[in-house]
């Protein structure tokens, strides 16, 4: 049953965008940074995820 799981995440991963992988990676470094997160990975997370949703930022 482990084996299934893995090789259906494997499917997933296959399926992201370059953005998508950096988002997730990104938000895994800030919750390790935590409760000290680094206000630029939050900034960059906030970009990704704009850029995700093709709106434009408010800087």
């Amino acid at each position: 049953m482990q084996q299934l799981m893995i090789i259906s995440e494997m499917k997933h991963l296959e399926e992201l965008t370059e953005t998508e992988w950096d988002l997730i990676e990104t938000i895994r470094n800030y919750k390790k940074s935590f409760p000290n997160g680094e206000p630029r990975l939050r900034y960059y997370i906030n970009r990704l995820f704009a850029e995700l949703l093709d709106e434009p930022l408010d800087d």
